[in-house]
């Protein structure tokens, strides 16, 4: 699977496994399988795109605003705020953090979610765990009237998440239209000769080997073929990079995806599809883009170990505060540095 391009290659031998039960294994690993259509894959990233800037945006306007809130709660505790005072400040928060994460915490909390449903944790989920613990934390503090609320920690890490993931998305994109518009460069209709005479226009799909095509100035080449009547000069620059177009006289090749400049011809096809050199380019971008290197796999087997390593962690901080040092369930959840008890007053299990 290609997520930057949003295709996946599945080889199976038919007479032992049928399509439907790869579609459903597809299907349980958290992908939706459904022919390859290179404008709905493009719409697709857009509105994923859209739907990033949309939460990157709920989510800096909440930082602002409980930013502003917090700065005032802070301040108070150094000038003696009331604790009423402090409550309703704390409230205000509130109300602004709870839809604002609900918003901007959607692309994390449906990510967790997808890999939890397969028995998995990924990336997404200690970011999920701690955003909606501390929340829910926060509000229980609040309602209690203490003092300390981390509503504005909690929208900053979405903010600052999401700047990293709308960006990814982004240059995902690009990359992935990259090939497809290398590809779309062949596609369109071509001029076919009719072998007793007459023209018929055609899709380039429908050509094959073998098929003689007109081509008109300033038209592209729809597959690989060699000149058999007339002369022109052949722009290949988004193919070999020179800049300079190349005069192609009769028995000289082309390629699918140039563009002729010069005058019309005739062309006779040798290759058509995946067996055009545009289509070998492309393939090469592909496999180039799903190539990991050794730090990468390293990277990966790491990264699996360590989202249940940190949680694990996390819950064995909250077992040892709440059991050992004898802190109660609150205390124990928003345990801070202040808070660390004096190491000859820990009591200690016979």
């Amino acid at each position: 699977a290609n997520a930057t391009t949003h295709r996946m290659r599945l080889v199976w031998r038919p007479e032992d496994v049928k399509p439907d039960v790869l579609l459903k294994r597809v299907t349980e690993l958290g992908f939706k399988p459904m022919p390859f259509d290179l404008e709905q894959t493009e719409q697709s990233a857009r509105r994923e795109q859209e739907r990033l800037l949309v939460a990157l945006g709920v989510a800096g306007f909440g930082m602002l605003n409980l930013m502003g809130f917090a700065y005032a709660v802070w301040a108070g505790l150094a000038f003696d705020m009331g604790g009423q005072t402090r409550t309703f400040m704390n409230w205000l928060s509130a109300l602004i953090a709870l839809p604002v994460t609900a918003i901007a915490g959607r692309p994390f909390f449906g990510s967790a979610w997808h890999a939890l449903k397969r028995g998995e944790i990924n990336m997404d989920g200690p970011i999920s765990f701690a955003v909606l613990i501390t929340l829910a934390a926060s509000v229980a503090q609040t309602m209690r009237g203490a003092e300390h609320v981390y509503y504005d920690a909690v929208v900053s890490l979405l903010f600052f998440l999401l700047i990293g993931r709308t960006l990814e998305a982004g240059i995902r994109r690009h990359a992935g239209s990259a090939v497809d518009n290398l590809l779309a460069l062949s596609k369109g209709v071509a001029r076919k000769l009719l072998p007793h005479g007459g023209t018929i226009d055609i899709r380039d799909d429908e050509l094959r080997v073998g098929d003689r095509v007109l081509i008109a100035a300033n038209a592209r080449f729809p597959a690989d073929g060699i000149i058999e009547n007339g002369i022109c000069e052949v722009d290949e620059s988004l193919i070999t990079g020179e800049s300079s177009p190349r005069l192609v006289e009769p028995g000289g090749a082309v390629i699918a995806g140039t563009l002729n400049i010069g005058q019309a011809v005739q062309m006779q096809v040798t290759a058509v599809d995946k067996d055009t050199r545009l289509a070998e380019i492309a393939e090469l971008m592909e496999r180039a883009e799903q190539h990991r290197g050794p730090r990468q796999i390293m990277a990966d087997r790491f990264a699996s170990l360590y989202a249940p390593a940190v949680l694990t962690l996390a819950l064995l901080g909250l077992l040892v505060w709440r059991f050992w040092i004898g802190a109660d369930w609150p205390e124990a959840i928003m345990v801070d540095g202040a808070a660390m008890p004096d190491p000859l007053s820990i009591t200690c299990w016979p």
